[in-house]
């Protein structure tokens, strides 16, 4: 599934150009549109680290060993 996620990721990645905005979390205990805290990311490094990723998952498939990964 983690595979088909990346896939899907930079397919995505490939209709956008330069940098775009993402929703990070929040600030604060609270969820609300005031505490909301924003990144700016690179469309490249993005793909780049995607491309990492999956280069990873194909090398640890092919020594036959299981790769964890925790967090969003």
């Amino acid at each position: 599934m983690a595979i088909q996620e990346l896939e899907i990721a930079r397919l995505d990645l490939s209709e956008r150009s330069g940098n775009f905005r993402v929703l990070t979390g929040w600030l604060g205990e609270v969820q609300s549109l005031e505490a909301e805290d924003w990144k700016t990311v690179q469309v490249e490094e993005l793909k780049q680290i995607i491309t990492q990723l999956l280069e990873l998952v194909a090398e640890a498939q092919l020594a036959k060993k299981l790769l964890f990964a925790m967090g969003d």
